[in-house]
């Protein structure tokens, strides 16, 4: 198969005369068992998350360029092998050029497999990423597995709570502590950009599930600037979050 290369450029323009000062050049080459067109691309770079379009027909190598406002950008890959089963992978880079390659085979983790890395980190992998590693084996401790198991028996028997009020009360209220026991664990490794990170994508509920719930807004909110350090609350990307809680809870 004829592979080609595809350079991605993407010119962001941000208001308030926001200057990035890091840019991330990141090229994907892709396993011939790999279908280009069933792979999609996003990435987020302290501003926010960039879907990329489907522009790469059949290229099997793809150079993506651009500037980020974060520590470290992060990249998702996912692979559609079905109308239903997809596989997915996340990478943090920096400044530094990146390779990754893919390749596919079906897997329980439902993962997106590599084979080679040049400065790129993959963020779930419990040997790469230690903090990732701790997060699991907390959420999974004994002293949670019954809440665990009702939650999940609660999602499995009520497939369409989200239609019921009173269901939904019961949701929010599995859901919430949920949330807070990983709070409770970020708090540990407050300095570690992975937890800030991963509260931005994970936790945060400004536009998200709770979006509605402004005592809860305001708890996360308060927990942001209690628990994170300035290098992180002060930063282009903290502000940006912070403001949007604000905006939130007015």
């Amino acid at each position: 198969m004829i592979k080609s290369v595809f350079i991605l450029l993407l010119a962001l323009f941000f208001t308030g005369g926001v200057r990035a000062q890091k840019s991330f050049s990141v090229t994907i080459k892709l396993d011939s068992g790999i279908n280009p067109q069933k792979v999609r691309y996003r990435y987020y770079n302290g501003s926010g998350t960039v879907l990329l379009p489907d522009t790469f027909g059949n290229r099997q190598i793809i150079l993506l360029k651009d500037q980020y406002y974060s520590p470290l950008a992060s990249f998702n890959v996912s692979y559609n092998d079905g109308p239903k089963t997809y596989y997915s992978n996340d990478f943090f880079v920096d400044n530094k050029p990146a390779i990754i390659s893919l390749y596919f085979k079906p897997n329980d983790d439902d993962q997106l497999l590599y084979s080679t890395l040049i400065n790129a980190t993959p963020v779930y992998d419990t040997v790469a990423n230690k903090t990732w590693s701790e997060l699991q084996t907390f959420m999974a401790d004994q002293s949670v597995a019954r809440e665990n198991q009702a939650f999940d028996d609660f999602l499995n028997q009520n497939k369409g709570f989200a239609r019921n009020d009173s269901l939904k009360r019961i949701f929010n209220g599995f859901y919430k502590r949920r949330l807070n026991r990983t709070m409770l664990f970020l708090k540990r490794y407050a300095d570690d950009y992975f937890s800030f990170w991963y509260f931005i994508q994970q936790v945060a509920q400004v536009g998200s599930v709770l979006k509605d719930d402004k005592p809860y807004l305001k708890q996360q909110l308060a927990y942001i600037k209690a628990v994170f350090p300035a290098k992180f609350t002060a930063s282009f990307e903290g502000e940006r979050l912070i403001k949007a809680y604000e905006d939130a809870v007015k």
